[in-house]
């Protein structure tokens, strides 16, 4: 009853979430998230990004997950956590021994919103999303912003990827299907050399697809 209680506070917390791919040039991307014939993939260090978000600002960088089954058996293995947490505590017995993950030591409610971006509908299983995951954030955070959308005020949260000044570097940007692929892919190198990123590979998608 105590851990119902807990979900029925969800709709207050507010999580960020960041999508990446761990595939850099599929055809349900540039179809799905690009403008027509305007399309680029950027790509991160896996770790650099999963360690500035843990460091800096207590995101989580975790792979999707697209089984029905698995997904069941995490959020089976965070109820059994959290009662007996809620157990050892009534019958005040030492606390129950939390994993390494920061998410075991969350407050239910917390810990389930928290994972619930990583669980996706097996649909989605080809575009192997990797997702940043915000801690809940109060208004009152200097991260909590505000933009407007196409039918209403849309909040988000501004993660600055960069580690004490330093960015975190572009290792690899694929131009996506367009009609001027070397005009475009030289456009990538002059604002790289401008920003003074420099050892960036750039590359033309390998996709035979036109959207023009």
């Amino acid at each position: 009853e105590a851990l119902l209680a807990d979900i029925e506070e969800i709709e207050t917390i507010h999580i960020f979430v960041c999508s990446f791919s761990a595939h850099a040039d599929l055809l349900s991307q540039w179809r799905g998230y690009c403008p027509p014939g305007a399309g680029y993939s950027i790509g991160f260090s896996s770790d650099e990004i999963g360690a500035l978000a843990d460091r800096l600002f207590g995101f989580c960088f975790g792979k999707c997950t697209y089984d029905p089954l698995k997904q069941r058996k995490a959020v089976e293995e965070l109820v059994d956590f959290h009662i007996r947490k809620k157990r050892a505590q009534r019958a005040g017995e030492s606390a129950v021994k939390p994993s390494e993950h920061f998410i075991w030591s969350m407050f239910f409610r917390e810990a389930l919103a928290f994972m619930a971006p990583l669980l996706k509908h097996k649909a989605f299983e080809e575009e192997a999303e990797w997702r940043l995951v915000s801690r809940p954030l109060p208004h009152s955070s200097s991260m909590f912003c505000h933009r407007p959308g196409r039918s209403h005020i849309i909040p988000f949260a501004k993660l600055p990827l960069s580690d004490e000044g330093q960015p975190i570097r572009i290792r690899r940007v694929i131009v996506g299907p367009t009609p001027h692929p070397d005009l475009a892919r030289d456009a990538v190198h002059s604002l790289l050399g401008a920003s003074g990123d420099t050892g960036c590979a750039i590359e033309r998608s390998k996709v035979p697809f036109r959207s023009w």
